[in-house]
């Protein structure tokens, strides 16, 4: 995949992170989507 687009834009992956049971930020990752979904009333 290209760091750009035709148009100019930066390009991103439209797929989530591989998963990794070693990852020292997943608990801070779960914790910031907690708070996300508070904020928006889906908990």
């Amino acid at each position: 995949m290209k760091d750009t687009c035709d148009c100019g834009n930066k390009t991103r992956v439209p797929k989530p992170l591989k998963y990794s049971p070693n990852d020292g930020l997943g608990s801070y990752r779960r914790k910031a989507k907690l708070h996300e979904y508070a904020e928006r009333g889906l908990i």
